[in-house]
Formats: C-alpha cells, structure tokens, sequence
C-alpha cells in the first residue's frame, strides 16, 4: 500500500524538479531548446499547469514579395474598402505584381478578389511563418532584399498596401538571418 504512494510522490517531485530546471536555464543559449522541449510536454501533460508561458514581444515587420500567401490560424475580420468582413477563415494570397488580393475560403469554394489597396486585416493569429530570400524589413532599422525571417505566435493585425504587408503585433519568436548574420528575438 504504501509503494504505490512512494513512486507517486517520487513523480511528482521529479516533475516539480525537471519543470524549476527548465524555467531557470530557459534564458541560456544552450539549454534554451531543451528546456522548451521540457515546458512543451508538461504544457500538454496533466501537469501543464507547472508549465512556463512563452514571452511575447511587440514588433512591427514588412514583407515585400511579387506574390505571398498567407493562412491565419484563426477567424479574422478584413476591411478592404467597400468590403468588410468578419468571420473570415482560409488563406490571403497576394498578387502584388498584378495588384489584387485573393481571399479563399477554407470551408468552401468561395472566392473573393480585392484591389490592393489599404486592405486591413484585424485579429490575426499565425502560429508559424518562414520565408527564405525574402525582402522585408523589421521596425526600427532592419531591411534586406535577400533574408530569411521566421516568426512564432503572432497576434495583432495586418495592412496590405501596393508595396507589401505591415504586420503589427506579437510575436513568441522571431529570427531573422542576413547572409552570415543571425538575430534572434524571443
């Protein structure tokens, strides 16, 4: 009767124990993916309340493309002109080389096509985004016509203008590389 009691409270205290060593080491270099990995699986175990919450940051980043797509992980609103929708769900392509924005539908079969224009788009949510030899700029002073820029957990809100696509919000995790140079933020 009483091992049973034993091994549970050895679990336990082993749990407690691997969850405090990864939200002090969390911050270094080294043992930053490990201990994500360690907050990850109590996030989705029946411990995840001993799990640590991801930080986020505000950024504001540009990406300039002939043609991006992108697919919200969440029901937006967009307002572009005379259009204003709410409720939308599926993917944003972007045209910017023939100037229109097609809105897709992920449930159905409906289509919409928009000028570019000041095309406005609120309660974004995109889990993961990567893009390599892209053109883009991060708020203040980062630009490259030639990067790769990743980002995690963004919340916040899009503009779609002639030159590309603002994103305002924030971010759990953004890297960009530059050639040889590396940032990281998150």
């Amino acid at each position: 009767m009483l091992d049973w009691k034993i091994l549970a409270a050895s679990m336990i205290a082993i749990t407690v124990a691997l969850v405090l060593v990864a939200d002090v080491f969390s911050g270094f270099g080294f043992l930053k993916d490990a201990a994500d990995a360690v907050s990850d699986f109590f996030s989705s175990s029946p411990f995840g309340f001993l799990a640590q919450k991801k930080a986020s940051r505000h950024v504001v980043m540009t990406l300039f493309s002939e043609n991006l797509t992108v697919q919200p992980d969440d029901f937006v609103g967009i307002d572009a002109g005379a259009i204003n929708m709410s409720g939308f769900r599926g993917s944003i392509r972007m045209e910017f080389g023939r100037g229109i924005a097609l809105l897709s539908e992920s449930s159905s079969k409906l289509s919409i096509k928009v000028q570019i224009g000041d095309v406005s788009i609120s309660g974004l949510r995109i889990d993961k985004f990567s893009a390599t030899g892209a053109r883009f700029r991060i708020e203040p002073n980062m630009t490259t016509s030639n990067g790769t820029i990743s980002f995690e957990g963004f919340m916040g809100s899009g503009l779609i203008s002639q030159q590309g696509i603002e994103l305002s919000g924030n971010v759990t995790k953004l890297t960009a590389k530059i050639g040889e140079l590396k940032w990281e933020m998150g």
